[in-house]
Parts: structure tokens; sequence; C-alpha cells
């Protein structure tokens, strides 16, 4: 087994353990550490196998191992075990798009840029009477 991943799960069980006895014992921020070092260095193995043999299996792996943490962050409500599985399923999917885009990035970005500006755009034609209002406020200052 040369994989990194199978050694990543067995010291990530055992950092959520520490977690969870922690929990219970009444330290507070002894659990968030653990709960926190046990999630980083589960995801974090998988995140960097993702990139480094580009290969889109370890997406779902990264997916599915969030998605027992986070069910198990939501069952034992722990705000440790929630947030940090969510960010690492967002920069998996951002990374995976942008790895399989690697020529439309631009025009994505092109893209959203004006999607924006148009919004903006619309938001000042609803938003022109209080525009107005306040031109003529800022008008009859002195300089």
């Amino acid at each position: 087994m040369e994989q990194a991943q199978f050694y990543s799960i067995g010291a990530a069980i055992l950092g959520i353990l520490q977690q969870y006895l922690l929990s219970r014992a009444g330290s507070k921020t002894g659990a968030f550490i653990m709960g926190m070092i046990s999630q980083f260095v589960l995801l974090g193995t998988t995140y960097i196998q993702m990139i480094n043999e580009s290969e889109l299996i370890y997406f779902f792996i990264l997916f599915l191992q969030s998605l027992v943490v986070l069910v198990y962050g939501i069952v034992t409500r722990s705000r440790s075990l929630t947030f940090f599985p969510i960010g690492f399923v967002v920069l998996g999917v951002i990374t995976v798009v942008l790895g399989q885009l690697q020529g439309i990035a631009t025009i994505i970005l092109i893209g959203c840029a004006g999607v924006l500006f148009l919004g903006l755009g619309i938001l000042a034609v609803l938003m022109r009477e209080r525009i107005a209002k306040l031109g003529e406020k800022l008008g009859d200052w002195q300089a």
C-alpha cells in the first residue's frame, strides 16, 4: 500500500476519537483543535493526492470523506467538524472545474465580470431615486 490515503484514514479516525473524548471531558479548546487537525490530515491528504495524480476518483473520495465527517459533526453538534468539510468540497470542485476547463477559464472570468456589471447596472436603475437624493445631498457640500 503506497497510497498515503490509507494511512491518513487511520490517523483521522484516531483524531476524531480523541476529539470525541475531549468534548465529553469538557475541554472545548482541545476538542476543537483536535477536530481541526484530524480533518486537515484526512481531507488535506486526499486533496493533495487529487492534485498530484490528476485522477477524478480522488474527488469522489474527498466528497465521501467530507460527507462522513459532516454527518458526524452534525450528529455530535460540533462546529469544528462542519465548516471544514464544506470548505474542502468547495475547494475540490473549484480545482476540478479549473483543471477540466483550463482554456476556458479566461472566458468564464470575463463572463462572470460581465454578469456582475449587468447586475450592478440593474441595481443602480432600481435604486435611481435613492442615488438622486444622495446626489442632491452631496451637491450642497462645499470644498
